[in-house]
Parts: C-alpha cells; structure tokens; sequence
C-alpha cells in the first residue's frame, strides 16, 4: 500500500502580514493542502453577524485546536450593499491566525455554487426539513436586502484531510451557519472545535494498491 498525500507533507505556512487573494485560486489552495483538514467560511465583510461568527471560530477553534494540519479559507462576499472590496481589509482583523487565507469573490459566485451544494435553493417542493431550511434562508436573505438568489453565506463548513476539489467545489463533511430563523445546526464554536478534532483524528492520506 502506498500513500499518495504523505502526512507531512502539507503546504508551508506563510509568515507574512495576511494578504487578500483572487478567489480563482482557492481550488488550488484546497487541493495543494491535502492531508490537513479544511475549513471554508463563506462571510460578509460589513455583516455584524459574520465577524462575530469569525471572531467565534478564532477564538473558540483556532486557539483550542492548534494542530498544523489544520487550513482555513475564509471567502468574502458581497453580498450586502456595504460589501465592497475595500471593507474586507478590516474584517479579515477577525481572523488572525496564520492557518487562514483570505479570498475575495467579487461577483459571489461560490456563495450561489454552494447554495445548490447545501441544497439552499429557495425553490424546492414539499415541507421537508431542507425544503423548510431553503426558505428560511430566503426569508433571511431578503430581511437583509438581499433579493438574488439565495446564496450560501454565513455559512462555516469543515473537510476532511481526503476531500478534493474536481470540477465543482466539494460538499463538506459538517457544517454550521448563523441564519437566525433556524436553530439546527446554528453555529457553536466548541461544538465546531469538536469536529476538527474528530476529522483530525481520521487518516490522513489516501492509500492504493501497488
């Protein structure tokens, strides 16, 4: 048997100021970073909602679970009128530490790819549990002045050390998020500390038969 992502061999950590990447680049962050677990928060740089979630994951996460093998990509959106550029320089203050990196998606498109992956559409038929939770979320959005669409955001998910991103972005192995009018699955920092640990502790490389 023979390891294709050897443990220790994840990408370096930068000691540099954090800086603002293109969000073209995220999928080969995410793939380059085999072996470690992922974490991918999708946030609003001017939301009061979202950088108290990212000052959660910080502060309750991050300085709890300080193994290596740990990433994180936090992708700003515009999704409010407020949400320009220039206000994500400040709102990445939120999330200092060196494991995270910082994409800026312009025309928020991951938020309407993971908006189907989670199975957010507003749309779908019937009164199940994610037919209840899609509207919720478009209620929510559009309390916010968010009338497109309903994106995925606010959203806190969580890969494990063998995901990989092919020709869509990958569904995660656990997520949260901070939609008020659900109480399911809202975000809970140590609960969220909980599951790194738990995805940590899975094997860290795929393996194949020579």
């Amino acid at each position: 048997m023979t390891s294709i992502y050897p443990p220790d061999q994840l990408s370096p950590l930068s000691s540099k100021p954090p800086e603002l990447l293109e969000i073209n680049s995220l999928s080969t962050c995410f793939n380059e970073d085999d072996g470690a677990v992922r974490m991918l928060l999708l946030l609003s740089p001017t939301c009061s909602l979202c950088l108290e979630g990212a000052s959660e994951i910080e502060d309750t996460v991050l300085k709890k679970v300080s193994e290596a093998a740990v990433r994180v990509y936090a992708v700003w959106l515009p999704i409010l009128k407020t949400d320009t550029a220039d206000r994500v320089a400040q709102a990445m203050g939120r999330l200092p530490d060196s494991r995270v990196r910082h994409f800026w998606d312009s025309k928020a498109e991951l938020a309407e790819k993971y908006s189907h992956v989670l199975g957010l559409e507003a749309d779908l038929e019937g009164w199940s549990i994610t037919s209840i939770f899609s509207r919720l979320v478009a209620a929510y959005n559009c309390s916010l002045g968010y009338s497109g669409p309903s994106p995925a955001w606010d959203v806190y998910m969580l890969f494990g050390r063998t995901a990989e991103w092919k020709s869509g972005p990958p569904a995660p192995d656990f997520w949260m998020h901070q939609l008020k009018l659900l109480k399911l699955n809202r975000l809970n920092g140590p609960r969220f500390a909980g599951e790194v640990s738990r995805l940590l502790r899975q094997p860290a490389a795929k393996v194949r038969d020579d």
